[in-house]
C-alpha cells in the first residue's frame, strides 16, 4: 500500500487472516492514493519484508500468491513498451459519399480510457499509452441511416468487466436494443476489405461506389 509496510503488521494482518478461516493471501505491489510510506519496492528494506511474509504465511499454512509484477495491471510497467503490453482494439469510422469524391483520411483511433480514468497515469506512462498503435484492418460498409449500435458491448461480449463493488459500475446490464428489421443490421456480404488500400498517414486510396459508405 504505496510503501506502508512493516514486519508487525505483516504478521497481525497473516494471523487475523489464519483466525477468519483464509487460507490464501494475494500479494500485490499497488499504489491506492494514500500518502506515500517509507519501503521502496525491491529496496532492501522490501526484501527483508517480503521474506518475512512468506516465513509467517508458511508458519501459519497460508497459500501466498505473487502478481507477475507491481501495478495494478500486474503484466505491464516501466521496464517494457507499449507494443510488449496488454492490448486491445480500438476503431473510429468516417462516413463519404461516391458523388463528393474527396480525399479520404482515415481518423487515429484513440486507446479506451482506463476505467479508473487517467489521472493515474504519469506523464511517463500517458505518452508511452497514446504513442502505441497498430493497424489491423480498414473496411468499408454501406452506411446504415437507422444505426442502433448494441449498448455496453464490451461487457456483453466478456472483454472487460470493471469491479461489481467499483462506483458506476451497473450491477445488471439493461436488455439487448432491439433492432426493428434486419434492415438496420450490416450484411456481411457486403463488407469491403480496403486494408491494402490504405497509406502509412491514413489516406485510403479507394473510391466508394454510389452511396453513402462507412
Amino acid at each position: 500500500m504505496d510503501g506502508n509496510m512493516s514486519a508487525e503488521t505483516m504478521t497481525k494482518d497473516l494471523e487475523s487472516m489464519k483466525q477468519a478461516g483464509i487460507g490464501n493471501a494475494l500479494f500485490l505491489e499497488v499504489n491506492v492514493g494514500v500518502p506515500r510510506g517509507p519501503v521502496e519496492f525491491m529496496s532492501a528494506p522490501w526484501l527483508a519484508l517480503f521474506s518475512h511474509a512468506e516465513k509467517e504465511a508458511r508458519r501459519l499454512g497460508i497459500e501466498l500468491t505473487l502478481g507477475i509484477g507491481p501495478g495494478w495491471s500486474g503484466s505491464g510497467g516501466p521496464w517494457i513498451t507499449g507494443g510488449q503490453s496488454m492490448q486491445h482494439l480500438v476503431s473510429d469510422a468516417v462516413t463519404v459519399s461516391a458523388e463528393e469524391k474527396k480525399k479520404i483520411v482515415l481518423p487515429l483511433p484513440l486507446p479506451k480510457k482506463p476505467f479508473f480514468g487517467e489521472e493515474g497515469l504519469t506523464p511517463e506512462v500517458k505518452k508511452e499509452w497514446l504513442k502505441f498503435y497498430k493497424d489491423i484492418a480498414v473496411l468499408a460498409f454501406p452506411a446504415n441511416e437507422q444505426d442502433t449500435p448494441i449498448t455496453d458491448y464490451e461487457e456483453k461480449a466478456l472483454y472487460y468487466r470493471a469491479p461489481y463493488s467499483s462506483a458506476v459500475v451497473k450491477p445488471y446490464l439493461p436488455s439487448p436494443s432491439r433492432v426493428n428489421s434486419d434492415k438496420n443490421a450490416i450484411k456481411k456480404n457486403s463488407i469491403i476489405d480496403l486494408t491494402d488500400k490504405m497509406l502509412p498517414d491514413g489516406t485510403l486510396n479507394w473510391l466508394p461506389p454510389s452511396g453513402k459508405w462507412t
